[in-house]
């Protein structure tokens, strides 16, 4: 009998990650990236993924039933809590509370780019968010799970609780971890950090048999 050991990512780490394939998804994406292999206690996860735009923003991908779905993160984020811009710009660009001045003015643009975008799209409370969620998604995630008789509010909640950062159970830790992906892809893009290396042992795991085992079962 011969046990193969797989290598899979490592699992709850933020990596970086720059791919030619990403930029292939639409005109307006580049190769850029931040990923993360959320894994539930029983073993069974999925994948996250934030895609840096050429015009500064930022669209996130995840998973249902193994298909791909691309959300745009200003939507993600009000629909994890219920904040304000002023929030959220503060704990992205963490200005100084003693003279006010921005730590990189490079994440400023960039959060005010995804602020606009939630103006654009009417999203200004967690609710309109969760709405827009669940009316575009219901149907996948009947798939998942019965929706009958839950409002476009109660799938929204469902889809955020089920299928975005599946390890965290409280939605406040969703969004903190949001924030720093965001964070570390527009440090990424302005070259602040460097790629992370995929190779590197820090950056994978061993999947065992037993994990396999849970996931089947």
């Amino acid at each position: 009998r011969c046990i193969r050991m797989l290598q899979v990512p490592r699992r709850n780490h933020v990596v970086a990650i720059e791919r030619p394939s990403f930029a292939n998804r639409g005109k307006k994406y580049t190769s850029k990236a931040t990923m993360i292999r959320s894994v539930r206690r029983d073993e069974s996860g999925t994948s996250l993924t934030c895609h840096y735009l050429n015009d500064g923003n930022v669209v996130v991908r995840f998973m249902i039933l193994k298909k791909e779905y691309f959300i745009p993160a200003v939507v993600l984020l009000r629909a994890l809590r219920q904040t304000t811009d002023r929030e959220i710009y503060d704990r992205m660009c963490c200005p100084s509370r003693e003279t006010g001045k921005v730590s990189n003015a490079f994440v400023a643009n960039h959060v005010e780019v995804l602020l606009r975008d939630g103006s654009v799209r009417n999203i200004f409370s967690r609710k309109d968010a969760l709405c827009r969620i669940g009316k575009e998604f219901r149907v996948q995630m009947q798939k998942m799970v019965s929706v009958v008789g839950l409002s476009e509010e109660e799938v929204g909640f469902l889809l955020v609780k089920r299928c975005v950062l599946v390890h965290l159970e409280d939605a406040d830790d969703k969004f903190s971890l949001l924030l720093l992906m965001l964070r570390k892809l527009w440090s990424f893009a302005s070259g602040e950090c460097a790629a992370d290396n995929a190779d590197a042992l820090s950056s994978q795991e061993i999947l065992l048999s037993g994990h396999l085992y849970l996931k089947i079962m």
